[in-house]
């Protein structure tokens, strides 16, 4: 594996990560990802119970999703058609009397707000903290267009924690997202595996600049939740980044905005107001403004910090530590 250029930590980071929207796992079908170096599949079962196995049988090793099928509650292997359980148990041997004691290795998932989530740990096969409970978003008070309302970049050069860092980083707003000016830290509180940022940030409008705030969740390393409101306008930002490899992660992106009172659910983002339209583009396409900056840097794990750096990024890069082996 290649490590990040300058990153002090080795292997991946502990916690959940996205693996993808909850709708692109479909009852029956079998998905395959690549995430901590391993191959996986995520499939339905047939009572729509979502699962995440080793991408091979532990029969003879046939990859489970090229030729793959779900039976009922099992995924049967397309080699010898063995079958195996939602909880990785031997199910069925066609050609033999009995079943044998042996595993198919299956890993922790959970879903909220349509988006999948992945227990990786170098410690613990069970889960050791809560994944992001991100439900709040589903009420009628939000809206999320499945297609207009998510991005996803691929294979991208960066480790979770760049991504991270960005919630406790406010000069780079005005330099990087042209706000007006950069945001500040008010606020900073750490419950566990959960570091909250609280911003207040200027941003840009047609009418000129509007005074906001931003409350500013990291859920471990791979997960940051922005819950933002400037003027009228309220943002939910859901930025997840997952490690393919050590210094290769993809991105996921989903957005939920607040609806005005006088505005009922429509039907697609097509049928929102532009204005309501450019908002949900304009904050999937402010983290294509990081992107090339990430992808080019190095990690400087003694940075030259001034004024609110000090105490953002010192704070987190401590927190931090907790999510890696070495």
């Amino acid at each position: 594996m290649t490590q990040f250029p300058g990153f002090p930590h080795r292997g991946f980071p502990e916690g959940w990560f996205s693996v993808g929207w909850s709708d692109e796992f479909k009852s029956g079908a079998i998905e395959y990802r690549r995430y901590f170096g391993i191959d996986l599949v995520l499939f339905r079962t047939e009572s729509g119970r979502l699962v995440a196995s080793s991408a091979y049988c532990p029969h003879m090793g046939a990859r489970l999703d090229v030729g793959g099928k779900i039976s009922g509650e099992c995924i049967t292997c397309p080699f010898h058609r063995w079958q195996w359980t939602a909880d990785g148990d031997n199910a069925n041997i066609p050609y033999a009397d009995k079943t044998v004691n042996a595993k198919l290795r299956t890993y922790p998932v959970k879903e909220s707000a349509g988006i999948v989530w992945f227990w990786n740990s170098w410690r613990s096969e069970e889960p050791t903290s809560d994944a992001p409970d991100c439900d709040f978003v589903m009420s009628e008070e939000y809206f999320h267009d499945p297609v207009a309302s998510r991005r996803l970049w691929s294979n991208v050069r960066l480790v979770p924690q760049m991504v991270a860092e960005n919630i406790v980083d406010g000069p780079h707003t005005e330099f990087v997202h042209l706000a007006d000016e950069g945001a500040h830290i008010a606020n900073i509180e750490i419950d566990g595996t959960v570091f909250l940022s609280e911003l207040d940030q200027t941003y840009r409008s047609g009418k000129g600049p509007i005074k906001g705030k931003s409350f500013n969740y990291s859920y471990g390393v791979g997960t940051q939740l922005s819950k933002m409101q400037f003027g009228d306008y309220r943002v939910v930002n859901i930025l997840s980044t997952t490690p393919i490899e050590e210094d290769r992660c993809d991105m996921r992106a989903t957005i939920f905005i607040g609806l005005p009172v006088e505005i009922e659910q429509p039907r697609s983002a097509a049928y929102l107001p532009p204005k309501l339209q450019k908002l949900i583009k304009s904050h999937l396409d402010s983290q294509e403004q990081d992107l090339p900056i990430w992808e080019t840097m190095i990690y400087e794990p003694k940075p030259l910090l001034v004024g609110e750096e000090i105490r953002g990024h010192v704070k987190m890069r401590k927190w931090a530590k907790q999510f890696y082996e070495a």
